[in-house]
């Protein structure tokens, strides 16, 4: 895979597990996004994926270099 064509994101995800009062178990997490050290904190390993969703999804779309000043 050649790189200097893609964007890269790195992300420092830590999971452990919790109990309940009741002596259930889940998931609980914290993730990082290295470049902006912006961290969130998950209840479930769904909560991963919702954090990192902020970052793939484009916020604008990218304007054809031609356009570009």
């Amino acid at each position: 895979m050649n790189e200097s064509n893609n964007e890269t994101l790195t992300f420092i995800v830590r999971l452990w597990r919790e109990s309940r009062a009741d002596g259930r178990r889940y998931w609980r997490g914290r993730v990082e996004h290295v470049a902006s050290q912006e961290v969130g904190y998950v209840e479930d390993t769904a909560g991963i994926g919702h954090f990192i969703e902020r970052w793939i999804t484009p916020q604008q779309p990218e304007r054809p270099l031609s356009e570009r000043s």
